[in-house]
């Protein structure tokens, strides 16, 4: 066993929360090898000095008895992982001077200093990609023998957390989502398909086959090649959504609010922009990224959809859809049936 040391900051759940009420529950959740910090409001420094077989074991056991103790709380960041070149001279055990010769290339050495991951003031570096340098290049060694250890598992625990932030952050935009599409167009969804109201699946599609931009009559008859491409090929659509027979060839049904509603959830913009000689609405996607709700045949269908008609403007591909027999053999204003999906005519992909 040995004694690993590192540090781990926590945000608590409001800005305004005084730490010092978390001390005890810390103390006597397990955090008791820990010197606490207060610092400012809203946060938790805690600097660690655990026993365990790894610096993995340690760290991660250490994160998780002080996210226990501290409800709501999350992690931030584990140190040492990002460091200045003050924060990794006192690690070696040198000046900031002597250390600084080596990224400015003022000392002799085999290789190239490795790039910091910020260039900003100061510049950082992952302590994971410096060390092994220093050991190759120079005679510095670390005061701490097991800090090269320390490094790679604070480096693996923090990408860990980017994960988890990133996956919570992807299940709130999808609630937010679903929240605002349900109350606005989940009436709209077919419900002949037998499938559940998962109405952010409809603003999915739409977001990825906007794009960069799509004009909005294209767009509508991009989602009728998908939708009936993929009930073709996996007996189910998309989107859920329904299609009728316009003149201008399938559309969603309630296409209008669909789009509204999509932009209203922040998944897609729209402007206006002069194409030819008239002025047609686009459609775009936004950084909101819902492409992770798609499984892989969705994936591939949209796609192959997006790039079969990528070079088709709007007009040319209204005249495509008017040759399905989706559009000729329903009556205006009527819903299509997804039988026709056996019978497209338009091979895409």
């Amino acid at each position: 066993m040995n004694e690993y040391n590192f540090t781990v900051l926590l945000r608590l759940s409001s800005p305004d929360e005084d730490g010092e009420r978390h001390l005890e529950n810390l103390v006597t959740g397990g955090c008791d090898d820990a010197t606490i910090a207060l610092g400012r409001k809203g946060y938790l420094h805690l600097d660690f000095g655990r026993e365990a077989p790894s610096a993995l074991e340690a760290i991660s056991s250490a994160t998780a008895d002080a996210l226990a103790a501290v409800p709501g709380a999350d992690v931030v960041t584990v140190g040492p992982d990002l460091v200045n070149l003050t924060e990794l001279a006192e690690l070696m055990g040198c000046s900031r001077q002597n250390m600084r010769r080596y990224p400015a290339g003022e000392a002799q050495a085999r290789e190239v200093f490795p790039a910091p991951v910020n260039a900003g003031d100061p510049a950082l570096w992952h302590l994971v990609d410096v060390l092994p340098w220093l050991e190759r290049n120079t005679s510095l060694r670390p005061a701490d023998p097991l800090l090269a250890e320390v490094a790679e598992a604070t480096f693996a625990e923090n990408r860990r957390h980017q994960e988890l932030r990133a996956a919570r952050t992807a299940r709130q935009q999808t609630e937010a989502v679903s929240r605002v599409l349900m109350s606005r167009i989940g009436h709209l969804l077919d419900r002949e398909m037998g499938r559940p109201a998962e109405v952010w699946k409809a603003a999915a599609c739409v977001a990825r086959l906007a794009g960069r931009g799509t004009v909005k009559t294209k767009l509508n008859k991009l989602l009728f090649y998908a939708d009936f491409r993929h009930c073709a090929e996996f007996g189910a659509s998309i989107s859920g959504l329904r299609y009728v027979r316009l003149p201008y060839g399938p559309v969603p049904d309630g296409f209008t609010r669909i789009f509204s509603a999509v932009e209203d959830a922040g998944v897609v913009s729209s402007f206006e922009e002069l194409r030819g000689s008239f002025i047609a609405e686009v459609i775009k996607r936004t950084e909101v990224d819902l492409d992770a709700h798609l499984s892989t045949s969705e994936l591939a269908v949209l796609d192959s959809v997006r790039r079969h008609f990528e070079r088709t403007d709007a007009n040319t591909i209204v005249e495509i859809s008017h040759r399905e027999p989706a559009w000729l053999e329903t009556p205006p204003s009527s819903v299509i049936a997804y039988s026709f999906s056996q019978r497209l005519v338009e091979q895409v992909g």
